[in-house]
């Protein structure tokens, strides 16, 4: 739906073949919809017509990303994709290991994406991708699947854990150095 913000009325409202599991994003005049249906869906902003749709391999669970003319989206088999934000013509492709159920995050040349991982190890990933490309940039796992979306702040990218081990790592956006992770305290406090 999308609504009048002084009125509360209803301005359009369009339907999917499948569930949104994650709100959408807006850029320029369109809003990309990330669906079960196994597609990302951009709609003109003002009338909710569908202007174009992007194919994935699955559920496309997270939010997409918009970034310098660029849709970034990942599906639950682990594709990255990134296509053209005004036709949803492919620009390029990616494959990290496991489901991805965070947003990628777009900084600069880079692509920031976490992943579930093996489901043997349920170890999940951290991945840097160019943004140009697709190409790999630098990886590391985590102790524990990845659900959330990272965050950027002062210069580090943050990825949340649940896990005993740590609750977050921060990572040098350059390097993928882990410069810091913070860890719950064992015993009393």
């Amino acid at each position: 739906y999308a609504l009048d913000a002084e009125s509360g009325q209803e301005l359009w409202r369009a339907t999917f073949a499948g569930a949104l599991a994650s709100p959408p994003a807006i850029g320029g005049n369109l809003i990309y919809v990330p669906s079960f249906d196994s597609e990302l869906h951009a709609l003109d902003l003002q009338t909710g017509q569908e202007v174009w749709a992007a194919t994935a391999e699955n559920w496309v669970w997270a939010s997409p990303a918009v970034s310098d003319g660029r849709v970034i989206f990942a599906d639950i088999n682990g594709n990255i994709y990134a296509v053209e934000a005004a036709s949803g013509e492919t620009t390029w492709t990616a494959k990290v290991t496991g489901a991805v159920q965070g947003a990628p995050v777009v900084d600069g040349d880079s692509v920031y994406v976490v992943s579930v991982g093996e489901t043997e190890t349920q170890r999940g990933v951290v991945v840097a991708l160019g943004a140009a490309d697709g190409q790999e940039q630098w990886r590391d796992e985590a102790p524990v699947p990845l659900y959330s979306t990272p965050v950027i702040a002062n210069g580090s990218l943050v990825v949340a854990l649940q896990s005993q081990e740590a609750l977050l790592y921060v990572y040098d956006l350059e390097t993928g150095n882990r410069v810091w992770e913070f860890a719950p305290t064992q015993g009393n406090s």
